[in-house]
């Protein structure tokens, strides 16, 4: 809500209060104060001013404990109390949220009130709590309604007001103040400032309740993701040991059995443990994207020639073609491991698709990088089978295949986004059917 808004409403709600004619064509004009109608005294005044002011330090609060630390602050100074308390209604059992005095501040929560019995007047709180009606008492000592109270026999406070904090319809909580030096503090118009931003504390803690939760959902799945990067690790690592001795086993089995039939098995083993083994490298690489890694100086001429090499068979035997065109001294300062692992996806992307659609014309695979407007660009082009326009906005998904047949494992262009993402990049596709893709990444230079 405006400042303004909040004036008009103000003014509309207290007109009673109010002795000064104020401009239709300004809300704000030049009026600090206005006087009451029944008297020009100083203590009959409104500041709207602060009221404004007092409200926005509520509002923008959202943290819980900063916003009942500073509420009860403004609560009690614009009341004129010496101290407070701000008390929670909890199914049924009322805790102390905040207490607090003109001197100091502490913030104690979810303490019960019997803790405060000798420092509350229990029957004025349960009182208010439970009728919702505000509770205002010029000199409690003398009050023949409460001065059976125990806290008020033994403290003998004087002025003493307690009011609910309604939140649609609801009882937000109960705010108790008290001023054990003046009689009569808590005036008419005290009560209308705080009437006035008793709406604003309830929708100020609603929120911050609201935040807290949220903030504590976030903590919980932290929590989570962290105990299933560790499975994911553990389980991966603990995996890795029976594959390999599967695929020693097959490779054996390779030379040794000379039944053709049962080579074809051990051979079929054999591809489906070099499958596993790479899904569990690529799960092991979704573990490593969300762990702290050092930074270090980029060497992208390295980076092609470990590519170059490791597809080196795959390439030739699939009639595919690598090219690089590598601008000269460029320098990025990112996470090496994983930028490696990024050009190496889209590249066996590119193989894996021109494999599968068996387009048996000589296919190319040419990777740019080069910078640009403060940016290191990489392009990752091919005229493979491109692709369908249906399947695009998933492409990035974690374990999506373009096609049934495919032998990947759905983490490829899943690990290139989530990686892009960590370095502060991103990444567009341009796609044609029948003519090939043009992956680019923007990755901005620090």
């Amino acid at each position: 809500m405006g400042s303004k808004k909040k004036k008009r409403i103000i003014i509309q709600k207290y007109s009673y209060l109010l002795t000064e004619e104020i401009s239709k064509n300004s809300l704000f004009a030049e009026l600090t104060t206005i006087a009451t109608t029944n008297s020009g005294n100083a203590s009959n005044i409104i500041d709207l001013n602060s009221i404004l002011k007092a409200s926005q330090a509520i509002s923008k609060e959202i943290v819980l404990e900063s916003l009942l630390k500073n509420m009860l602050k403004i609560v009690i100074e614009n009341a004129g109390a010496e101290k407070g308390y701000l008390i929670d209604y909890e199914l049924g059992e009322l805790k102390v949220l905040v207490k607090g005095t003109t001197d100091d501040q502490q913030i104690e929560y979810k303490l019960s009130v019997n803790k405060y019995q000798q420092s509350l007047p229990l029957s004025i709180i349960n009182y208010v709590a439970r009728t919702r009606k505000n509770v205002v008492i010029k000199n409690a000592s003398e009050d023949l309604l409460y001065n059976h109270d125990l806290y008020i026999q033994k403290s003998k406070p004087k002025s003493v007001l307690c009011f609910p904090v309604i939140r649609k319809g609801e009882l937000s909580c109960v705010i108790y103040l008290e001023n054990n030096l003046v009689a009569g503090v808590f005036t008419d118009n005290r009560i209308a400032i705080l009437d006035i931003l008793s709406s604003q504390i309830a929708i100020s803690i609603e929120n911050a309740l609201l935040y807290e939760s949220l903030e504590n959902k976030i903590k919980e799945l932290t929590i989570a993701n962290k105990e299933l990067d560790l499975f994911i690790y553990r389980a991966s690592h603990d995996l890795k040991g029976p594959i390999a001795s599967l695929l020693g086993l097959s490779e054996i089995a390779q030379q040794d059995v000379k039944d053709e039939e049962a080579k074809g098995y051990f051979d079929m083993l054999r591809r489906t443990a070099q499958n596993m083994n790479k899904t569990l490298e690529k799960l092991l690489i979704v573990n490593l994207i969300n762990q702290e890694e050092e930074k270090s100086e980029i060497d992208f001429v390295k980076t092609q020639k470990n590519i170059e090499h490791k597809f080196e068979n795959i390439a030739s035997t699939n009639s595919v073609h690598l090219y690089f065109d590598i601008e000269s001294n460029l320098s990025l300062y990112s996470y090496a491991y994983l930028m490696h692992i990024v050009i190496e996806n889209l590249i066996e992307n590119s193989i894996i698709f021109r494999v599968l659609h068996h387009n048996h014309q000589e296919q190319y695979i040419h990777t740019r990088i080069f910078s640009q407007n403060k940016n290191i660009i990489i392009e990752v082009e091919d005229n493979g089978t491109g692709i369908h326009p249906d399947q695009l906005p998933k492409i990035f998904e974690m374990f999506y295949r373009g096609s049934e047949l495919s032998n990947g494992n759905g983490l490829g262009l899943y690990l290139v986004d989530k990686i892009i993402k960590r370095m502060g990049g991103r990444i567009e596709v341009n796609t044609t059917l029948g003519i090939g893709s043009t992956f680019t990444i923007y990755l901005p230079i620090v």
